[in-house]
Order: structure tokens, then sequence, then C-alpha cells
């Protein structure tokens, strides 16, 4: 049983790890991939800690006073910004300034690695810990986090690739200020993304999980859009002449 639980729980990644790897047309060294994805793995420790230490401060009980406020916060700090920040810095210090990194589909493949590489870990955690404490329950858990929680985790790397792509463009063309910042809003974006995902989720409110529901049919839609046009539209960055003039994604 044991067996098919894990199967269960790395079935989500590895799919969506091999069809970002596929649609990657120049594919990067296997090397640099196993160290996004092992990296993002190696993260789940720090930001269990973390996000430990928030929850002392900041509760998430639905039932307080300005609870919806509440559990904003505490989903914008204690989940969004922490996790998004882990796999920021990763591809920022381990991918961006690499040899490697000279397509712009390159972003999208290391953020994604190291998103799901995160995703791994927390996915595997989720459906055991269900299993010991509800054995028949944990089949919704393993549904739910096969067809939005860890497509959630992918859509977030796309979206952080897909501004790294933009400050790497602004690089090459020697854009300092446009440069800094994609980078900034590639820590942004998916955190208010990841923030909202979670809220609409956790609030416990009908109308909130129909927008949940809406919000993952938005990610599925705008992250294959972008692989497939990021795909398509992939350039080598012409670093030879500074000007970023072949890099149009």
């Amino acid at each position: 049983m044991l067996d098919i639980l894990f199967l269960c729980s790395i079935a989500p990644v590895a799919l969506l790890l091999f069809f970002i790897y596929k649609k990657d047309s120049i594919k990067e060294p296997p090397k640099q991939l196993c160290k996004s994805y092992f990296l993002g793995v190696a993260t789940i420790f720090p930001i269990m800690i973390l996000e430990l230490v928030v929850s002392i401060f900041i509760s998430n009980d639905t039932t307080v006073v300005g609870s919806g406020f509440i559990l904003f916060l505490s989903v914008l700090i204690g989940i969004g910004m922490i996790e998004e920040l882990f796999k920021w810095v990763i591809v920022r210090f381990a991918n961006y300034n690499n040899k490697h990194f000279d397509e712009s589909f390159d972003a999208i493949v290391y953020a994604t690695f190291v998103s799901l590489g995160f995703a791994t870990i927390e996915n595997l955690m989720y459906v055991f810990l269900s299993f010991l404490t509800n054995p028949i329950g944990s089949l919704i858990t393993i549904v739910g986090r096969f067809v939005a929680a860890v497509p959630g985790h992918c859509f977030f790397g796309i979206i952080m690739g897909y501004y790294f792509a933009r400050a790497k463009r602004a690089q090459v063309s020697n854009e300092k200020k446009k440069e800094s910042l994609n980078l900034w809003l590639a820590f942004v974006i998916p955190t208010l993304l990841h923030t909202l995902y979670d809220y609409f989720l956790m609030s416990e409110r009908i109308t909130n999980l129909l927008l949940w529901v809406f919000l993952v049919i938005a990610f599925y839609t705008v992250g294959i859009i972008i692989v497939f046009k990021a795909s398509k539209e992939n350039k080598i960055f012409n670093t030879s002449i500074g000007d970023g003039s072949k890099f149009q994604f």
C-alpha cells in the first residue's frame, strides 16, 4: 500500500517535469536540472520551520472576529511569501547567472524544476499523513493534490520563470532598472497568486471556494498558454552584442 501511495504522490510531479522538459527545444544539462530540483527539495526543511514560527504569531482560526483579514495575512506571510521566496532565491543565485541559462525558455525550466522539487516532498507529506489519519479520506487528498496543488506549484514556477526571462532580457540589454523590476516581480506575482489560491481554499466559504475553482482553471489555462508560447518563441540570448535583440519572449 505504501508503494502505491508513493507512486500517487510523485506521479503528478513526474508528469509535469516531463511536460516542461519536453517543451524545451534545447535541453538543459541533467546536472543543472538535478541541482535545481534537489535544491527545491531541500527547501522543505527551512520552509516548515519558518511556517511554524509564523503560525505561532498569526492565527489562521476562521472563527475569530476579523478572520478574513487574519487568514489572508497568515497565508500571505506564513505560506505564500515564505515558499516563493525560497524558490526565488534558488533560481536567482543557482541559475540566473549560470552559463547554461542562455535561452528564454530556460527560466521556466529552472523555476518549475525548483518549484516541483519542493512540491514533491510537500505532496508526500500530505498524502502519507492523510492516509495515517484517515485511510479512506486520503483518496480525496490524493486526487485534490494531483489536479490542483501540484499543478499549482508548477504554475507558480512558470510565472516566476516568465519574469526571470524578462529580467534576463533586460540584463543582456543592459537595462538595469527593468532587470530589477522584473526580478522583483518574479517574487511578488507568484507570491500573490499563491496567497489567493490558499486563501480561497482555506476560507471555507462557498463563494470563495467557487472563486478557487475559477482560479485553478485560470492557472491551467494561463500556464499552458505561457509554456507553449514561450517554447515556440524560445530564443538564444545574443550576449555577444549585448543588446538582447535575439530574445523576443
